[in-house]
């Protein structure tokens, strides 16, 4: 029986892209590097704030800048992250549901922690989740050191906790913290990605999400 849920942020509790997307065309401009669509900039994302500038500057970006350019993104993207408003909708009904079925309730992300916290605490209430591990105090997803601190936190077993994500990375991050691994389709990556990375199940819409999460026999 499902006890702990643990979700990605980015492409699945929130849209975060159009936040990500101007700070990091703010980050280019700056460096004299040409701008990057929503789609462009959606291949770059996934894996840690370094190597989302890495990935979104030109392959010809002097590598020992690329801290310098991080700092910068960072700067700049802690000025626009509160455009990100409202998460994606029916998750916060059923987020309500879960908590009123006794769940217990995290976030995992590789989205940077300073922003992580306040994000989810703008979007849902402070100490809504019972956990929230950004990228900081251990290594990316899919590395499962966060996801495993989260799961000690709760003092639940691997059979009764779940991963939720919508991409490739989360998929992985079940699998190497091995957790049954659900895909949302409504996120950042399509959902062939999903299956092809080993998803267990995936959910089209919040509802579904739920009647996943409850099965008797997820």
């Amino acid at each position: 029986m499902i006890r702990a849920a643990i979700f990605d942020l980015d492409g699945t509790l929130a849209d975060t892209m159009d936040a990500l997307r101007e700070g990091m065309n703010m980050a280019l401009e700056h460096y004299g590097c040409e701008k990057k669509s929503r789609e462009e900039l959606l291949e770059c994302i996934n894996y840690g704030s370094r190597e989302f500038v890495s990935r979104a500057f030109p392959e010809d970006f002097p590598p020992e800048k690329i801290d310098e350019a991080l700092i910068y993104y960072k700067a700049r993207y802690a000025e626009v992250w509160q455009k990100t408003e409202e998460p994606y909708p029916g998750i916060r009904e059923l987020l309500d549901k879960l908590k009123a079925l006794g769940f217990k309730l995290g976030v995992v992300t590789n989205k940077m922690n300073e922003i992580t916290v306040p994000l989810v605490e703008k979007m849902f209430g402070k100490g809504y989740f019972d956990a929230i591990i950004g990228q900081g105090p251990y290594e990316p997803k899919p590395d499962p050191a966060s996801t495993r601190a989260v799961m000690e936190a709760f003092g639940v077993a691997e059979d009764e906790t779940v991963f939720i994500g919508d991409s490739h990375i989360d998929m992985q991050t079940a699998k190497n913290s091995g957790l049954m691994a659900v895909g949302v389709a409504w996120g950042y990556r399509p959902e062939s990605v999903l299956w092809d990375e080993g998803a267990d199940a995936v959910a089209h819409d919040a509802d579904e999400l739920f009647e996943i999460l409850t099965a008797e026999e997820p």
